[in-house]
């Protein structure tokens, strides 16, 4: 059976027919026709370029505003998402924003600062931050403590090499140097005292020192209390001169020095210099306690009868006249 080929689609749809009447079941073959009447309707169903591509867009969209929600909920969490004015109040001496002070410590340094300030009108307030940006802004530091001439501000930041930092008022620059609050920073807040004892020890060493000398008359030029590798420096000067006042000792009168003690007068401005200006010096300028200047004059006098009385320098070539007088 032959048909006329015209084109158009009950043409192609009858020829596709009758093809398959003549074939048998298992042998058809699909057909090739380049223009059939599948491809024609899978073509007018399928959706056009624009319709998929506004669908990817939408779906795209949608992806990055729940990527960046997500991350958004995960760099700044629900509770940090709330003002941090509702957590600081007038009333806080102590904002501990980095949760390095446990609990009852934080109310016992609260009611040192409030006894502070009724005692002596001095105001000091505590903040701990991790980072320069973490924590209440400068804005609402001042609109809630509203800080005078008399406050003194401690900043702790345990990300920093060194933890504290201040900000003090102009009654207290001029009560206590800066010099002072270079020590401070450099005995409280070193990294090695912080990894010893702690930030929450250095917060209260700070405290301490500052509720003393403000109460001082006179402030203080340095910061009260010696730790102990700054006594055991002092020590070593100590018996360092104790050393250098035996030898002068041992000495034999020679040349112009016709006494023995004349040698020690000599050397004192190098013993009295370790003993006096370094062993005892640094003690007696921050602490009455009378046991570590005992300590170091123990030490200086221990060490000078060793170097004179000890036979070890029995021989010693100091023993001979220093000058000689040459041979005509």
């Amino acid at each position: 059976m032959q048909v006329a080929k015209r084109p158009g689609l009950l043409t192609d749809q009858f020829t596709k027919g009758a093809l398959a009447r003549q074939a048998p079941f298992g042998s058809r073959q699909p057909l090739r026709a380049s223009h059939s009447s599948s491809n024609i309707c899978s073509v007018q169903n399928s959706p056009t370029l624009t319709e998929f591509a506004k669908g990817s867009l939408k779906r795209c969209s949608s992806l990055l505003a729940a990527c960046f929600l997500t991350g958004l909920l995960s760099v700044c969490p629900v509770q940090a998402v709330a003002t941090i004015t509702d957590t600081i109040q007038s009333s806080n001496l102590v904002l501990d924003t980095a949760k390095i002070v446990p609990d009852e410590e934080e109310l016992q340094l609260e009611q040192t600062l409030k006894e502070l300030e009724l005692r002596t009108d001095w105001r000091m307030r505590v903040l701990t931050r991790f980072g320069p940006k973490a924590g209440p802004t400068e804005n609402e530091v001042k609109a809630a403590w509203a800080p005078d001439d008399r406050t003194v501000i401690i900043i702790v930041d345990p990300s920093s090499p060194n933890i504290l930092d201040f900000n003090t008022g102009q009654a207290v620059e001029q009560l206590l140097r800066r010099t002072f609050f270079v020590e401070l920073q450099s005995r409280y807040g070193n990294k090695f005292f912080v990894r010893d004892e702690g930030e929450d020890a250095a917060i209260l060493g700070t405290v301490g020192a500052l509720s003393e000398c403000l109460q001082r008359p006179g402030g203080c030029a340095v910061v009260p209390g010696i730790p102990s590798d700054q006594y055991t420096l002092t020590l070593i000067t100590s018996l360092v001169g104790g050393v250098v006042f035996g030898y002068s000792l041992r000495l034999e009168p020679s040349g112009p020095v016709r006494r023995k003690w004349v040698w020690s007068l000599l050397f004192a401005p190098l013993w009295g210099s370790l003993f006096i200006n370094f062993g005892i010096g640094p003690i007696v300028s921050r602490t009455s306690d009378p046991w570590p200047i005992v300590g170091n004059a123990a030490g200086f006098v221990a060490a000078a009868a060793l170097v004179q009385f000890s036979p070890l320098f029995a021989k010693s070539a100091v023993e001979g006249p220093l000058w000689k007088k040459k041979d005509p």
